[in-house]
């Protein structure tokens, strides 16, 4: 049975379930060991996931002469049921709202693994959409993601996103500066030892980049930290000479 992953992730299920519940259709009424042989998932397995499918109201149970069957749900009603539940998600938002607000005074602490997981964290910039400044080695940014921070650079500057960036004098870096202008980039260099993290503050936001043996990525959500490390490089920004 072809099952398309775009349905899968629709309705949040296994390839077995999603299996169990396209043969119980076809089927109408059947019983265990028929969905098993239409669906080609064993009846042990789907004994184990039953209840959820019967408890999710993807799946009906009747006793037809004394034996207990099983039918899908018209197809029509997947979207009634999603309905139904963003309708209860809707009417939590205020309790959920409550909760979030009441947690706006502790710092909030984000982590994200390994290159793909710098790339989820990059995005964060284009969400919270505010300018940029902080302390980058491009020597890195050219060895491992030149090619996403290329293309994430344009797409900062299409949302007329600014970044002003403290970066060592290296090739990479002067290689990057070509583009400052149509990139709505600012740089200033200096002399120093590789960074081993880059740090970036925007917004209320400050993010720390490694891309050491380990690459991974932390943001923290703090108005005080972000405010505090915006000051130290305010002061060594205007210490520097612009670029000619």
């Amino acid at each position: 049975m072809n099952i398309s992953k775009q349905l899968l992730k629709s309705l949040n299920l296994s390839p077995d379930q999603l299996a169990v519940y396209m043969a119980a259709l076809e089927l109408g009424q059947a019983n265990i060991q028929e969905i098993a042989r239409k669906s080609q998932v064993k009846r042990t397995t789907i004994y184990r996931f039953i209840d959820d499918l019967l408890e999710r109201g993807l799946m009906q149970q009747t006793k037809k002469k004394k034996r207990h069957v099983y039918s899908a749900i018209h197809p029509k009603q997947l979207v009634v049921l999603e309905q139904s539940r963003l309708k209860e998600l809707e009417q939590s938002i205020p309790e959920l709202e409550a909760i979030y607000n009441r947690s706006q005074d502790k710092p909030r602490v984000t982590f994200y693994d390994g290159v793909e997981g710098i790339k989820e964290a990059v995005t964060h910039f284009i969400r919270v959409g505010k300018p940029m400044i902080g302390w980058a080695d491009f020597s890195f940014r050219q060895s491992i993601l030149k090619d996403f921070f290329a293309s994430f650079a344009a797409t900062r500057a299409q949302r007329n996103i600014s970044y002003q960036a403290i970066t060592r004098d290296t090739p990479e870096a002067r290689e990057w500066a070509k583009k400052n202008i149509v990139q709505l980039r600012d740089m200033k260099y200096i002399q120093s030892e590789p960074f081993n993290t880059e740090t970036l503050v925007y917004g209320d936001n400050v993010m720390f980049l490694s891309y050491q043996k380990k690459a991974f990525a932390v943001v923290i959500e703090d108005v005080n930290i972000a405010a505090t490390l915006r000051i130290a490089w305010q002061e060594l920004w205007n210490r520097l000479p612009e670029i000619r």
